[in-house]
């Protein structure tokens, strides 16, 4: 009798509750597809949703957290490099061969992802005058400041940044369309 290997191999008994929460969420998956696969093909008549049906429970989702890795250091040089370094010919055109973000915008957010450790969602909730500089009698370089808007749990904050990440938020501003409010703004009380 030939072994096969499970795709996914259960836990061991002694794992951690955030790999047992994993296997279980991955379980689910793969039983969701089966039956999606199963009523596309029609063999099996459409009397249920399997997205809802077996959806991964919010006790299980809430075990799962986030698994950071630390970054190679060549990685890290690449990516800095590249973030440093980048030009509208390094962006994929859409079929129209024109590009979806003006390269300004697509540079600020690169050299503000890369220096300044800021989250996702507090990036994109930063407002236009987020930038501040901080002119100290005796130093040549100004330090540039960055204000980061409150969140759902948390205060608003300013940060020290590196002033490349300034000038490219500066550069951007001109271009930046000029809207009123978001949906999320408005609910959330800021933003505009």
């Amino acid at each position: 009798m030939v072994a096969i290997e499970p795709l996914c191999p259960r836990p061991a008994a002694d794992a951690r509750p955030a790999e047992r929460a994993n296997y279980s969420k991955n379980y689910l998956g793969a039983v969701r597809q089966f039956f999606r696969d199963l009523q596309e093909w029609g063999w099996l008549a459409r009397r249920f949703d399997p997205g809802r049906a077996l959806a991964t429970p919010r006790a299980v989702k809430a075990l799962i957290g986030p698994s950071p890795r630390v970054t190679a250091d060549d990685v890290w040089a690449k990516l800095l490099w590249a973030g440093l370094n980048l030009e509208a010919r390094d962006l994929v055109a859409r079929a129209s061969a024109r590009y979806c973000y003006p390269i300004e915008l697509v540079r600020a957010l690169t050299l503000t992802w890369l220096f300044t450790g800021l989250r996702s969602d507090e990036m994109v909730r930063l407002r236009v005058g987020c930038v501040r500089w901080q002119r100290s009698e005796g130093v040549a370089d100004p330090v540039c400041l960055l204000d980061v808007p409150a969140h759902k749990t948390g205060t608003p904050f300013t940060k020290p940044v590196d002033p490349l990440v300034g000038r490219a938020i500066e550069v951007w501003l001109p271009s930046a369309p000029v809207t009123g409010c978001s949906s999320r703004e408005a609910r959330d009380g800021g933003g505009c």
